[in-house]
């Protein structure tokens, strides 16, 4: 039986990784597209904090999320088994899409999420691996056009942004 758990509505997500010998490539450094493949679980485990999962739009709405655009900037080379946290936030949202800013930052033994969302930017920068902002689309699954995400998902990506231009 799996639990419900209640929405909680964040401005910025923060989602642990940590990089096994499969996420690096010959040179021992994490290869540069599995930086995309951490961030897209982010993104999916942010919207399901929000109540909404990747099944349920699919099987009751008959649509889903599609990548439409990525900008991303890799700053520094990460090894294997070194820890990283990616931080999710909405930059804006509208009906069909969705504008996400994305940072993955390296960890340490002493972090945890508390410590993270506690830092500012300024703070985190040093540790900065790489950043994007990524848009992606909701569409029909048939028709594979844009289409309008339910109305609750789209008043909870609105509050989360409001939360972080309050600042939480």
């Amino acid at each position: 039986m799996q639990s419900i758990q209640a929405p909680q509505l964040v401005s910025t997500h923060i989602w642990p990784v940590r990089v096994y010998i499969e996420d690096t490539d010959a040179g021992g450094i994490v290869y540069y597209v599995n930086y995309l493949k951490y961030m897209e679980r982010a993104r999916t485990e942010y919207l399901r904090t929000l109540g909404w999962d990747h099944q349920n739009l699919m099987h009751s709405f008959q649509s889903h999320f599609v990548v439409h655009q990525v900008q991303i900037q890799y700053q520094k080379p990460v090894g294997m088994d070194q820890q990283l946290w990616v931080l999710t936030q909405v930059q804006s949202a509208s009906k069909v899409r969705i504008h996400f800013q994305q940072r993955i930052y390296l960890g340490g033994p002493t972090w945890d999420a508390h410590l993270v969302q506690a830092s500012s930017e300024s703070e985190l920068a040093a540790y900065r691996v790489c950043q994007a902002r990524i848009d992606v689309a909701y569409v029909n699954a048939t028709k594979r056009k844009p289409t309008a995400m339910p109305a609750p998902l789209v008043k909870a990506l609105g509050e989360c942004i409001q939360k972080g231009d309050e600042g939480e």
